[in-house]
């Protein structure tokens, strides 16, 4: 028997590192509160671990160290920002969220959730295998699964159970707090949680903590052992892979570049009078000053209406285009080429461009810079939306910037020039 709630949980601590330690960084990183009257153990979203000092009374060491193991997994996997992604109701996600959790838990006996709460109350954990118990059904769902699939099956399950539009709120905020009532950080706040004070962990202080614990997930993986659950490695996959930038995204910055490099070339014209003409005076012995230009850029986009290419990829790309290109002031001229240019015209309207779709055949992009290097005026930029399967030329057309639109689940880069977008 412990003397004090701090000395049971720092027994608990030392069980859960000794036994997890790629999750050192995390369990270290929580703040402990003691919360007399609580009833559980739980996390808010900024860090703090909150717990009821007279649990030392009920959990072994070993129950203490699996929920506190549990609690870290609801701040790694930043259960509160998924629930709030989805407008899930609290109480369901969170059991959702613990059912992502504890599918997860090594073999072998060194974990061990607890069955019962303080006063002898029924603790039993939330599994996959058992999901639907939560509503009053048997069965579940297969291990393995993300948070968000839980917890449409129990969505799901509550309204057909009870008729409603919408998931109900299923007794949130009722009973005791237990498992499916985590803190604020698994989505479904405890009752009397208290507002952020000087131990509160900030989220660029977590999001540090989820990088350290995931390189010493990889680590230990990289032992080859294979005592890590599969769940695991993946997260930590996830957490250190580079930031994905969407593809739109990444057109609008480039197209808008391309297009803001084009207008910003400036020449002079003596066929219009500068604005400065006055301010040195007119007729003879007086110079001529010329007014300054700023040419409209011109925008050539390219269909490769080809037979390899798909009337849907081909459609989400232009309509990408066409978000680029509304707020721009360009003129736009739209073609389309597979092995030939089929078609080529000014279009103001982006409804004009469903009957130019004209091709099927094989892929040539050659007769495309053709065609563009013969325009007057000339194209600045050139879009060209494919899925990269044909015959290039060696170099760009000179003077114009190419972006290329890769589209379709095989599309591959055509050549080696050019801006390359790769659509998802």
């Amino acid at each position: 028997m412990f003397p004090s709630g701090a000395l049971w949980l720092a027994a608990c601590r030392a069980y859960a590192r000794h036994n997890a330690s790629c999750l050192t960084a995390g369990f270290l990183a929580l703040v402990p509160r003691e919360q007399p009257g609580l009833g559980t153990m739980g996390v808010t979203k900024d860090g703090r671990l909150l717990y009821d000092p007279e649990l030392r009374h009920v959990w072994s060491v070993k129950q203490g160290g699996t929920v506190l193991f549990h609690e870290l997994w609801h701040v790694l996997r930043r259960h509160h920002d998924r629930c709030d992604r989805v407008h899930a109701d609290p109480k369901v996600w969170n059991c959702a969220g613990d059912a992502e959790i504890n599918d997860d838990l090594p073999p072998g006996g060194t974990w061990e959730l607890p069955t019962k709460g303080i006063g002898g109350g029924d603790f039993r954990p939330v599994l996959p295998e058992r999901l639907f118990e939560l509503v009053g059904e048997k069965g579940g769902l297969p291990n393995g699964q993300m948070a968000e699939t839980y917890w449409e099956a129990l969505r799901d399950k509550l309204k057909k159970k009870k008729g409603q539009k919408g998931e109900g709120k299923d007794g949130q905020g009722e009973g005791k707090p237990g498992p499916g009532w985590c803190g604020s950080a698994a989505g479904n706040p405890l009752p009397g949680e208290p507002a952020p004070d000087a131990g509160s962990r900030s989220q660029r202080e977590l999001e540090c903590v989820r990088k350290e614990v995931a390189a010493a997930i990889q680590a230990e993986a990289a032992k080859g052992r294979g005592s890590l659950p599969g769940g695991w490695t993946v997260w930590a996959e996830s957490q250190l892979a580079p930031p994905k930038v969407s593809w739109q995204t990444k057109l609008s910055k480039i197209a808008r570049s391309a297009v803001e490099w084009a207008a910003g070339a400036v020449d002079y014209r003596y066929s219009a009078t500068s604005r400065r003409q006055g301010g040195v005076g007119y007729g003879p012995g007086h110079p001529i000053l010329p007014a300054l230009r700023a040419p409209k850029p011109r925008v050539l986009v390219v269909a490769d209406t080809s037979g390899s290419m798909g009337q849907a990829e081909l459609t989400t790309a232009l309509s990408e285009i066409k978000g680029v290109l509304a707020t721009t002031t360009c003129g736009v001229t739209f073609a389309a080429a597979d092995a030939a240019v089929h078609e080529m015209r000014e279009v103001k309207n982006w409804r004009e461009i469903i009957p130019l779709l004209k091709g099927g055949g094989g892929t040539d992009f050659g007769p495309a810079f053709e065609a563009a290097s013969k325009m007057r005026p000339r194209p600045s930029v050139i879009i060209f939306a494919t899925d990269g399967d044909g015959t290039c030329p060696d170099s760009p057309p000179p003077g114009m910037r190419v972006i290329w639109l890769l589209t379709g689940k095989h599309a591959h880069e055509p050549c080696s020039w050019g801006e390359k977008i790769r659509l998802e």
